[in-house]
């Protein structure tokens, strides 16, 4: 993804998390409002036809809309739950020992 489409991205994922602020607790969420705002169609479409179709209609991919919002988090902590920060500390953590008991 271009610099362009990246910035384009960002700015659409903060929107919708402003907007919608249940989609700052659930990636399915988030994803669904962002690409509803991408590609309005897809709203209508089966997630079936959305998968198909992804790459024609130039949908970002689901990495993408989660990885912009860990961005916008990071430059607005405010928009990020502390529940969230607290969570994701726990499960970076097993993560790790995770890693380390596989080496």
């Amino acid at each position: 993804m271009d610099k362009k489409k990246m910035k384009i991205l960002k700015n659409t994922v903060k929107e919708v998390l402003e907007d919608h602020p249940q989609t700052r607790e659930n990636d399915f969420l988030l994803i669904r409002y962002v690409l509803g705002r991408v590609k309005p169609k897809t709203l209508t479409m089966t997630f079936s036809r959305v998968m198909l179709y992804a790459k024609e209609m130039e949908l970002p991919s689901f990495a993408s809309i989660t990885r912009a919002r860990r961005v916008i988090y990071k430059q607005f902590p405010e928009l990020c739950p502390k529940e969230i920060k607290q969570i994701r500390q726990i499960e970076q953590e097993e993560y790790k020992k995770w890693i380390k008991s596989e080496e």
